[in-house]
């Protein structure tokens, strides 16, 4: 197990060194390339941040709201005032 932290650990450091060396107004042959074994294998890592394609599979969802009013029995006004 510490042997797959230690890559996916190395995996974003690479990645890491990659983003920086591409700040706006940086030479062409400034742009650093990773040549680290594994860079190409884990590269699916990279997006793990970034959901994919989703699709709606509730459609239209209509909102019902119910009121419940909880009268006492012994209140003589509510009862003259409920339909």
């Amino acid at each position: 197990m510490d042997s797959l932290l230690h890559k996916t650990s190395s995996y974003r450091l690479e990645k890491l060194r990659e983003k920086k060396s591409r700040i706006t107004g940086s030479g062409r042959g400034k742009i650093y390339v990773s040549n680290w074994y594994a860079y190409e294998a884990f590269s699916f890592l990279g997006d793990r941040n970034h959901p994919g394609n989703t699709q709606d599979t509730l459609g239209e969802v209509t909102t019902y709201y119910l009121l419940i009013i909880i009268l006492p029995r012994n209140c003589s006004v509510c009862y003259e005032m409920s339909p």
